[in-house]
């Protein structure tokens, strides 16, 4: 967020030489960040609430008058607000017609079931890329504003994120753009009422079950109450700091990892004596950019899965393996540890197997059986080969498959859904163990990862009418 400056208001000044002020900051903005050039198609993802209405209306009026560009929309309805998200889009259709503005409208499927943010925000952007697919030259422009930034940092402070992650929503990252996070959005709310732009409320922002909305709704007006207006340009610096050290820190790791790697079309070569002799910040690094550069990541791993793959490659014996992430392999050799990716070999072949009520199903080294019990036979314990399950939304036969790329399950405890690759991670499980672990599936729902984790939509309360007790047992185990 470089050069990022949030003015005093300038309420002496009439509403339109503000509007128009507002106009020209967005296209210093956009040019100093390099964000749209003359000529490109920019697509604005717009929900109907405020930012993204201004956002659109905004970059109509820079096109219009100093920048000419190729202004289009598209509309995602994740299908789980009802009749508001049915008014949400035909508010949007509206909107863009008046303005004779290109929409396209996206319905998703399924989400009523997965509505937590982090499931809404991906199948979004999956959206966002079909899009881009199709318009491989075209951009997307998303409404976030200095607050939300201001919200991620916060967030990020208070789980003990990476610097990486401390850089806050970066203006630009790929073919999508965020022409607004210089401005806060009382400026915003400013601009839509001076231009008398409608917009829609969506109901789920006032609730308080969402951490981002509790920073927002409570938390802020605490820091805005006690640091006055100047709070956020203080936190804009802070963010421009950060984002300041950290390109300068990947400026010499680009450096050292010219140093310390040798690249190939298949593999890479990392030298032992120069990455022994790195401090343990870029050892980490280059660890995320080895991984990163056979699967592209948009998270970090944690400290500890670092320590460990860090530990393999300086103390690991010649001739080790160590299976790190997905497919991607570290083989210490004599002088260079090689970082490759390898296929998986046929015997690895995903297979799936049913499992009917009161049967036992064997599958690979694993024996799973399922059998129906009362309340008063549930007996909970230490035994992670054991787990008693609801069953009044199970419909037979179950089926046990070994983990698929996207899969996604509710852990239970942990209050929010996440992917089975991630769990598995922080469970740190190796890539060939991972494809050995059975997974019981009802239909296209995960109930448990045997032997390690139920799933939170399939626990067992006082009002479950039918009960199920599931036992996994693995060759040469008692």
């Amino acid at each position: 967020m470089s050069g990022v400056q949030v003015p005093a208001p300038l309420l002496f000044l009439s509403e339109k030489i503000r509007d128009t002020i507002l106009i020209q900051r967005l296209f210093s903005f956009c040019k100093s960040h390099q964000l749209i050039s003359s000529n490109d198609t920019v697509f604005v993802a717009i929900s109907g609430g405020m930012d993204s209405v201004a956002l659109l209306d905004s970059l109509l009026e820079l096109s219009k008058n100093m920048l000419p560009i190729n202004i289009k929309a598209i509309h995602v309805n994740h299908g789980i607000r009802g009749a508001e998200a049915a008014r949400d889009e035909h508010f949007v259709r509206s909107f863009c017609a008046d303005r004779k503005v290109e929409l396209e409208v996206v319905h998703l499927q399924g989400m009523h079931i997965r509505k937590d943010e982090a499931t809404l925000r991906e199948a979004r952007y999956l959206a966002f890329e079909t899009l881009l697919s199709k318009h491989p030259r075209a951009k997307l422009a998303t409404a976030h504003t200095l607050d939300d930034n201001v919200e991620t940092l916060i967030m990020r402070l208070a789980k003990g994120s990476s610097l990486k992650g401390l850089r806050g929503i970066p203006v630009k990252r790929g073919a999508y753009i965020r022409p607004f996070l210089f401005l806060t959005r009382a400026e915003i709310q400013q601009y839509v009422q001076s231009r008398k732009l409608s917009f829609v409320q969506d109901s789920s922002n006032a609730s308080l079950n969402y951490l981002r909305n509790r920073i927002r709704h409570q938390l802020l007006p605490v820091f805005k109450e006690i640091f006055g207006e100047q709070f956020y340009a203080g936190m804009a610096k802070s963010l421009q700091e950060i984002n300041a050290f950290y390109n300068l820190f990947e400026k010499e790791f680009a450096r050292l990892a010219e140093e310390t790697l040798v690249r190939h079309p298949d593999k890479i070569e990392i030298d032992l004596q120069k990455y022994k002799y790195l401090d343990i910040l870029y050892r980490y690094r280059l660890i995320d950019y080895c991984i990163s550069a056979f699967y592209p990541l948009n998270y970090s791993f944690s400290k500890t899965y670092m320590q460990r793959i860090d530990r393999f490659i300086r103390l690991a014996r010649v001739g080790a393996v160590l299976n790190a992430y997905e497919d991607v392999r570290f083989v210490k050799d004599r002088q260079v540890v090689i970082v490759t990716r390898v296929s998986v070999p046929p015997s690895d072949v995903l297979l799936s197997e049913p499992l009917n009520s009161e049967t036992k199903v064997r599958f690979g080294a694993f024996e799973i059986g399922i059998r129906k019990v009362s309340l008063a036979d549930v007996k909970f314990s230490e035994d992670k080969n054991v787990e008693f399950i609801c069953g009044d939304s199970i419909c037979f036969p179950l089926v046990i498959r070994h983990w698929q790329a996207g899969d996604r399950f509710y852990p239970l405890g942990l209050g929010k859904s996440q992917k089975v690759k991630e769990f598995f991670i922080n469970q740190k499980i190796d890539v060939l163990r991972k494809k050995e672990i059975p997974i019981v599936c009802n239909g296209d729902e995960i109930v448990w990862i045997a032997g390690m984790r139920l799933d939170e939509r399939y626990r067992v309360h006082k009002t479950c009418k039918r009960i199920y007790r599931l036992k996994v047992n693995i060759e040469g185990k008692s």
